[in-house]
């Protein structure tokens, strides 16, 4: 149906007349799914009919925008027509320094962090492109993906894992930990695990797959409602988050995309067999191997995984995460340990092998920084729980702020519930406590995700913002390039 609306000089329109066409940002998004089309189901028409709208864009000079870089780079690799890679070296200036995109391109008078991740994914696109394989092109190329992993493994990165805003405006790079107001954009969040998944081509951290989860369980689904009709352009975390206006613009959307996207990271393909990136009830087939795992994660630990792979001896790759320091795994009966990294399992996977991992999930408190210094998150898995007023019976607004977590009292998961049993206690009143369940932080009514921490309470550090995975032999380049 889209393609039917394309004119004769490939342009693609909702106006008959002026004001014009849609804008580069659109078109780029549009050519990215045209080309998929061609790329998962062979369908050709959808391959021309990018073909002719990039060659409109060229034809009248469009400049460069989010997104172009990859619909280019996509419209390259699959036609290898050279005039797609020259728009890419000559319009997007896509060889040039992310510090000189970052200058010139420009929202609102500030550095907009969509963009710059979206830069970063396309000079990695490009460069594998056009062959740039060295040890020296790939840290020339993947420089901005490398600085955007360093920002969001330290104080950029708040512990829900959105990484811009502050009270006014929410799409630029901020370290402040403020937590209110414009804080957390949803484009942004989509846009880094894009990122990330990417990354993973490139060097199979787990560390980064552990970032992947942060943002995609708390910040990201806290994007949606949970009858799935209404979206957040930003995600606070410690204050109520307004619903978006509209079903459109950018963060609406960009959610839809990145959604699709996410089956693509549960599994990925090992130089020697498989890799368990994400944890979910999922499916795997191919040609040469098949895997299916169960699960009710993340509200539980417990992994069940067959895996068939032909040939010979094979290995399979489990990402045990940074909060996990004392996983098990069960492979035909004979039971291990596994600490965080890639725990590698080396058999015959020819008629199949069972595997079971069990990750212990204790809840956990976490020490903020910045603005939230002196305060903690409940924490349990990857995934955060926050307070819900209504819930709880308490007013929403009023003395919310004053009710502390009594952390004399443990913190008890109810697996009933999905929540996390504690006690508040009113700051000036020791004697005023009351029993509350702290749920997950995408609930759509939580308002509270840090909570004062007295000198008495044990708390941890946030892993993901202590640093990337040990350097093991089995930690990185676990993938096929």
């Amino acid at each position: 149906e889209l393609a039917a609306t394309q004119t004769a000089d490939g342009q693609i329109s909702m106006f008959l007349k002026e004001p014009g066409f849609w804008d580069n940002h659109d078109n780029a998004y549009m050519i990215q799914a045209f080309v998929n089309d061609y790329r998962w189901f062979g369908t050709t028409n959808s391959l021309r009919t990018a073909m002719r709208l990039a060659d409109s864009l060229i034809a009248r000079g469009a400049f460069s925008t989010i997104g172009t870089e990859t619909a280019f780079a996509l419209l390259g690799g699959v036609t290898h027509e050279r005039r797609y890679i020259d728009y890419l070296r000559d319009v997007s200036y896509i060889e040039r320094p992310i510090e000189e995109f970052d200058a010139k391109l420009q929202v609102n008078n500030v550095g907009h962090v969509y963009s710059w991740l979206a830069r970063a994914i396309g000079q990695m696109d490009y460069a594998d492109l056009v062959g740039k394989t060295s040890s020296g092109d790939r840290a020339y190329y993947g420089a901005p993906a490398a600085e955007a992993m360093r920002r969001a493994h330290g104080p950029y990165l708040s512990v829900t894992g959105s990484i811009t805003g502050t009270a006014h405006w929410a799409e630029l790079w901020d370290d402040s930990q403020i937590g209110i107001g414009k804080w957390g954009e949803t484009c942004a969040s989509a846009y880094l695990m894009r990122l990330v998944a990417r990354m993973s081509e490139w060097e199979a951290d787990c560390g980064n797959f552990d970032l992947y989860e942060r943002v995609l369980y708390n910040a990201f689904f806290s994007a949606q409602s949970e009858d799935g009709l209404k979206y957040r352009y930003f995600t606070p975390f410690n204050c109520r988050a307004p619903w978006w206006n509209r079903d459109t613009y950018c963060c609406p959307n960009n959610y839809r995309r990145m959604m699709f996207e996410v089956p693509d990271s549960v599994f990925r393909r090992a130089k020697d067999g498989l890799a368990v990136c994400l944890y979910a009830s999922a499916e795997l087939k191919s040609a040469d191997m098949s895997a299916k795992m169960s699960g009710n994660y993340p509200d539980d630990g417990s992994i069940e995984l067959d895996v068939r792979m032909k040939h010979d001896e094979k290995s399979l790759y489990l990402r045990i995460p940074k909060w996990c320091t004392q996983a098990r795994v069960t492979v035909d009966g004979s039971e291990s340990k596994a600490g965080p990294g890639w725990f590698r399992i080396r058999r015959d996977f020819e008629n199949g092998v069972k595997v079971r991992l069990d990750m212990p999930m204790p809840v956990r408190l976490v020490k903020g920084c910045r603005a939230q210094e002196g305060r903690f998150a409940v924490m349990r898995g990857p995934c955060v729980y926050a307070l819900e007023p209504e819930l709880n019976g308490l007013k929403p607004g009023g003395n919310i702020d004053l009710w502390d977590i009594q952390t004399s009292d443990p913190l008890v998961w109810d697996a009933e519930k999905k929540a996390v049993r504690a006690v508040l206690r009113f700051r000036y009143k020791a004697h005023e406590t009351r029993p509350v369940l702290l749920t997950r932080y995408h609930k759509e009514d939580r308002v509270r995700t840090y909570f004062q921490s007295p000198t008495s309470c044990t708390c941890v550090s946030d892993e993901i913002t202590s640093g990337l995975s040990p350097d093991t032999d089995n930690n990185k380049k676990v993938f096929a390039q």
